[in-house]
């Protein structure tokens, strides 16, 4: 089908050199509904994806329609159960929407990499259980809240250290 009133507009150009634009495997639809947007929110059985300190709290959650407690398991790399437990129903979720339950892992102390949660025949993401997760936390906040650009180097020393930018001094009003 085509459109006698229909143009397409590509603004290109501001160099004086000589170049070449190509387009390939291009359509336009008119009239056709979007695509419905469906996130990939991962796996039901939801983790912290930094980690888990081996002597903090360990609770992830569940999203399932199921309202009765379900039995988990904790699987370490090899995928060897190394606890196994069940599902706290919560109800729905205000912020979600969803249907959850919390899994409560914290009597698991032992350190490791690439452990899993399974529970209603959803596995989690691999997590680690480590004393060293968060050493680092600081400096990524600072890195974070404070971009190379606002950075000020002290001239004292031989490594810039990371501050936030000094704000100016106000002047007070003279009495008068």
């Amino acid at each position: 089908m085509s459109l006698t009133n229909a143009q397409a507009v590509f603004q290109l150009g501001g160099s004086a050199e000589p170049w070449r634009f190509c387009m390939d495997d291009v359509s336009l639809k008119g009239g056709a509904e979007p695509e419905v947007y469906e996130p990939d929110t991962g796996p039901r059985v939801r983790v912290n994806m930094v980690g888990y300190l081996p002597a903090g709290p360990k609770k992830a959650t569940l999203v399932t329609s199921e309202t009765s407690a379900l039995e988990w398991e904790l699987k370490n790399a090899d995928g060897k159960t190394v606890a196994r437990g069940s599902t706290v129903p919560r109800g729905v979720d205000d912020s979600s929407g969803q249907n959850v339950h919390t899994i409560d892992f914290g009597a698991h102390r032992k350190p490791g990499t690439g452990y899993t949660l399974t529970a209603d025949g959803e596995t989690s993401r691999p997590f680690d259980i480590e004393e060293d997760l968060y050493d680092e936390l600081p400096t990524d906040a600072l890195k974070f809240y404070y971009p190379p650009a606002q950075r000020h180097r002290d001239p004292r020393q031989p490594q810039a250290r990371l501050r936030p930018p000094r704000r100016p001094r106000r002047r007070r009003a003279e009495p008068g």
